[in-house]
């Protein structure tokens, strides 16, 4: 019954957003239902193509004419409602040739195969934890096997390895507190936050009864480090950018930086009163400055810029070039998502092409990048709550839906996800096409590319917010043209329930779903245009995270639950910590052949996958464990992983008078020949990689 409901539903979505459906196949399959799109399903193609395609702006007048225009609709008293909302997306790259990888060659090098004495990733030293090979992902600590760099209190620390014996040799002040890192050679790119330091100011009329205009800076500061001699760092640039940082990946010596804007680049006025609209005219008077704001603003305020020093002097301009910005067919929002690929040899951003439109998820293979945004329906135009002026475009009552106190709402409807792909195998990353599919992802690693085509993993869940009917699916997408058209899909996975993990590994997808048991689907995808599930295991509790052990062994992390599916119990207290072993030899039949529980807890890898390490060599998983009560475990936990979990030993949070249980404790570990690092708020420890013992403290001054 369960899985003719979620099948029903899934058509009704499609039969409500193409006009018709088309007839729904012969449910099939060993565990799950599964319904294909056929490739010439013409009516489903066409609400792709007709919702999907964005079109091109011809140059900064039609840009500025079109954004001021939507702005106007929606701007009211206090500025455009809202923030991410969506917007334009932006696409910069450095001048110059692909940089070599310089993480294999490390500059200063001979060119060609490392010499015996340089350190091999993978097995002398670890790497960040990343989805896709080749794929480079910043993190709070990055080693070459022969130097250590960590960020911790807004700090970034250098140590060298000599042997055994690890120190500390420098530490540079950084202006964000949320800074991440990528190594490239003797280069190191670190990415964070930049301090407020203040936007433009719209000046006031004369005898406006309002306040100053409020200016918001959202901006990323990325630093390009010379890290050849680790006793003696130096800054050799510094690029501030337009947004706040989302996330980065790194090919072939290029990084691709993804930043956010929540709105324009204006400052607006606001009324003196505090937002009373009936006791004054104020909020009048600040709407129609602000719709003045609006009609001057030039192309400047719309399209992100970038500011870059060097030793050689300041230079700035638009990350975005007018002729090649594009937008979909209906309106996406005012605010800009920036991705910035930045040569750290030489990282003077060049102008590329804007998307206008939200970003909420990247992924990137070694050929692409994939950008997703949530789906919003727009705001109903701005209108005071006395029935006033109406800002131009759609007409709005004081009472209708999405206007109250007169202020433009915005309403959520993750129904769909909108996905736009670029290639990045040039120093440009260029637009390539765009889709939209059902459903909500659950992170990154719901997505993944194979042989040109993308999976996606979603949880659609119907009549929002009113219905908690939900059922998930994967599907498929080919490039065709300018669109990205679904092609498979299977759906039915855990009616009733949500994705909590997700990996993508060949040809096979893994889905965890739960609400009181974890069904772990697994779903061939071997046939794009007819995508199955194989199997399914149901068992206690879910796993969040993912990770391949070995051929046909899949490890997975989560929560320990009750018959109810209950987490925790009436006072709060976390039941602990899952660590499941599958095999997955047999799609069709997957087994939980280990488990191994921590009392008490919870562990940063559900939500960070960057927390968790796997050492091939000595089959050994390392991850991080917090919990709240005074009597349990805070540290690391090390263990053997071989057909069976053996815990190697524990790893105590050095920061033992710490009262902040916030505090993540140990976020990070990594393996240098035979230590395990550490990595905590007050130092790295060095502990011998058999036993777990501690060998050494590198305290942070």
């Amino acid at each position: 019954m369960r899985t003719r409901i979620a099948v029903a539903a899934l058509f009704a979505v499609l039969a409500a957003a193409c006009g018709s459906a088309a007839k729904a196949p012969e449910p099939t399959g060993s565990a799950s239902v599964e319904v294909t799109f056929p490739k010439a399903n013409p009516v489903y193609v066409r609400k792709v193509v007709a919702t999907a395609a964005l079109r091109r702006f011809a140059d900064c007048t039609a840009v500025t004419k079109t954004l001021r225009a939507d702005a106007l609709k929606y701007v009211g008293p206090y500025g455009l409602p809202g923030n991410n909302v969506g917007g334009p997306i932006a696409f910069a790259t450095a001048g110059g040739t692909v940089a070599e990888d310089k993480a294999a060659s490390p500059a200063g090098a001979a060119a060609g195969a490392p010499s015996a004495a340089t350190p091999q990733a993978g097995v002398d030293y670890s790497t960040t934890n990343v989805q896709e090979q080749g794929v480079g992902e910043p993190d709070s600590v990055e080693t070459d096997g022969r130097r250590i760099f960590a960020v911790a209190n807004q700090t970034l620390h250098a140590g060298v390895i000599a042997g055994d014996t690890p120190k500390l040799v420098s530490a540079l002040h950084l202006g964000s507190g949320d800074a991440q890192l990528l190594l490239e050679g003797d280069r190191l790119i670190v990415i964070g936050s930049d301090t407020p330091a203040g936007g433009p100011v719209e000046p006031m009329g004369t005898g406006m009864a309002m306040s100053l205009p409020i200016s918001y800076s959202e901006k990323t500061l990325v630093q390009i480090i010379d890290v050849s001699d680790p006793a003696h760092m130096q800054v050799e640039s510094t690029l501030h950018l337009d947004g706040s940082y989302v996330d980065a990946r790194a090919v072939k010596g290029i990084v691709r930086i993804v930043v956010r804007n929540s709105a324009p680049n204006i400052a607006f006025a606001t009324p003196s009163n505090g937002g009373d609209v009936t006791s004054s005219g104020s909020e009048q008077l600040a709407l129609q400055r602000n719709r003045d704001i609006i009609s001057k603003a030039g192309v400047d305020k719309w399209i992100p810029r970038f500011t870059l020093r060097t030793s050689k002097g300041a230079s700035s301009g638009p990350l975005s070039s007018c002729s090649a910005t594009y937008a979909p067919p209906v309106f996406s929002g005012l605010s800009t998502v920036t991705v910035v690929s930045v040569d750290p040899a030489n990282p003077a951003p060049q102008k590329g092409s804007t998307v206008v439109g939200g970003a909420d998820k990247i992924y990137a293979s070694q050929d692409a990048l994939y950008v997703t945004a949530q789906k919003w329906d727009a705001p109903q135009p701005y209108a005071v709550s006395s029935g006033g002026d109406v800002a131009p475009g759609r007409p709005a009552a004081p009472d209708a839906p999405g206007v109250a106190s007169g202020r433009a709402m915005i309403v959520p409807n993750p129904a769909e996800t909108q996905i736009h792909k670029f290639s990045i195998t040039g120093p440009t990353a260029t637009y390539l096409a765009s889709g939209i599919v059902s459903g909500t992802l659950l992170n990154s690693y719901a997505m993944s590319e194979l042989d040109g085509n993308l999976r996606v993993a979603t949880t659609t869940q119907a009549d929002l917010p009113t219905s908690s009917a939900t059922s998930s699916g994967i599907t498929v997408f080919s490039q065709q043209s300018k669109t990205l058209v679904p092609v498979g899909h299977v759906g039915g996975l855990g009616a009733g329930e949500q994705i909590r993990g997700v990996r993508f590994i060949g040809n096979v997808g893994y889905v965890v779903t739960f609400l009181q048991t974890d069904p772990l689907y697994t779903v061939d995808l071997s046939k794009p245009d007819a995508p199955k599930v194989v199997g399914e295991l149901k068992i206690p509790g879910f796993s969040a995270y993912l990770h391949p052990v070995g051929d046909g062994l899949l490890l997975g992390i989560g929560e320990v639950a009750d018959a109810q599916g209950h987490v925790h119990d009436d006072q709060g207290r976390w039941f602990g910590t899952k660590v499941s072993l599958f095999d997955v030899h047999d799609p069709a039949h997957p087994t939980e052949i280990a488990t191994h529980v921590i009392p008490g807890g919870q562990s940063a890898v559900e939500n960070e996958p960057h927390a968790f390490l796997w050492w091939e060599p000595r089959k050994l998983a390392v991850i991080p464990i917090l919990s709240s009560e005074l009597s349990s475990f805070r540290g690391a936990v090390g263990m053997h992983v071989d057909r069976t979990i053996a815990e190697v030993g524990r790893i105590p949070d050095p920061n033992v008078s710490t009262t902040n249980y916030v505090d993540p404790g140990i976020s990070r570990t990594f393996v240098v020949g035979d230590r395990l690092y550490a990595l905590s708020g007050v130092g790295i420890g060095s502990y011998d990689i058999t036993s777990l013992q501690r060998r050494a403290w590198l305290p942070f001054s």
